[in-house]
């Protein structure tokens, strides 16, 4: 995986079947927000 560093206020589009994660690297707490279209069922939607 290439890191991609995102500075705050800032929207990023993951292909579809790109493999991803999150990884917070700064001093504050990250607020993050999905959204998936189309829709996925709960049991397809994986958290760590």
């Amino acid at each position: 995986m290439k890191p991609v560093r995102v500075e705050p206020d800032t929207a990023l589009y993951i292909p579809p079947k790109t493999v991803h994660r999150v990884k917070n690297t700064g001093k504050e707490t990250l607020i993050i927000a999905f959204f998936v279209a189309p829709g996925r069922e709960k049991a397809q939607v994986v958290q760590e």
